[in-house]
């Protein structure tokens, strides 16, 4: 007992010079040695904590209905957010990669149950044509236009650059060809010294 107490390097320490009484009282942490001596033992009396594995505070995923039934959509936006097929794409609707429901057209959302075939009772998104006097519509028409007009624009400006390019490089290899022969009849007429004095 006295050696699972303090092991082999404090034997060897106190080189077994113990009474009898130390051994009781070593159950304390300290021993006695026989020249009245007191020596103090420390030992590992608490376990370690082990590492904490759980996360903070986790932002949800956001599933769920993200347009409501009779509501205006744009096309692109996400109608319905989810993992597996729990709602059904209809016509004017497409599934992305992770499942979730969009729409491909603008128009209205209609959600309708599915009564016929296999899949009863389960949900079909569909997005239906809005009429024109829907206010929705009429704003995203007017920002379409609005769109194509400045498309239009920049496309016009564009061609214009480009017309204007294409303009001083011609100007620029007439200007030079003009100079060259310019530079060759000098050369004939005067010699090494008109040329000098033609590019001068």
């Amino acid at each position: 007992m006295l050696g699972g107490l303090l092991g082999l390097a404090g034997r060897r320490i106190l080189g077994g010079c113990l009474s009898v009484g130390s051994v009781q009282s070593g159950l304390n942490g300290s021993f006695e040695a026989a020249g009245g001596t007191t020596v103090h033992a420390r030992w590992k009396f608490k376990k370690g904590a082990t590492k904490c594995r759980q996360k903070g505070n986790v932002k949800g995923k956001g599933l769920g209905v993200k347009i409501k039934d009779n509501q205006f959509v744009k096309p692109g936006q996400s109608i319905y957010l989810q993992r597996g097929l729990k709602r059904l794409p209809g016509l004017g609707a497409g599934v992305s990669r992770n499942q979730s429901i969009y729409a491909v057209q603008a128009g209205i959302v209609r959600y309708r149950k599915l009564e016929k075939g296999r899949k009863v009772g389960r949900v079909q998104i569909t997005v239906e044509d809005a009429p024109e006097s829907h206010p929705k519509m009429m704003e995203y028409k007017k920002r379409l236009d609005a769109i194509a007009e400045k498309l239009e624009k920049n496309r016009i400006a564009s061609e214009k650059r480009r017309l204007r390019r294409s303009i001083v490089s011609e100007h620029s290899k007439t200007m030079c060809i003009h100079l060259k022969k310019m530079a060759f009849d000098s050369a004939t007429r005067g010699g090494a010294m008109g040329v000098r004095k033609t590019w001068l």
